[in-house]
């Protein structure tokens, strides 16, 4: 790698805005019916969460991107037999 670093392309990272709850809303109005989730939520139901609880959505999700761990009680799934 050193003898031809040179010659390797390296791109810059990404520098992408903060993640709002309004963009969250956004996605959640236009979301397509879909199959639920783990969490047992279909894709058009986000839509119904209030302004306050998609911009606290927004910021835990920022602070993941940022290097914050996920919430222990999102680390947990469904297990079916």
């Amino acid at each position: 790698m050193m003898k031809y670093r040179q010659l390797l392309y390296v791109e810059r990272p990404f520098d992408l805005p903060d993640i709002t709850g309004e963009m969250l809303r956004n996605d959640f109005r236009n979301a397509r019916a879909s199959a639920a989730g783990w969490d047992c939520w279909e894709a058009d139901e986000w839509k119904y969460l209030c302004p306050t609880a998609t911009d606290r959505l927004a910021d835990m999700l920022n602070a993941i991107e940022n290097g914050m761990d996920w919430p222990a009680a999102t680390m947990w799934g469904k297990a079916f037999s």
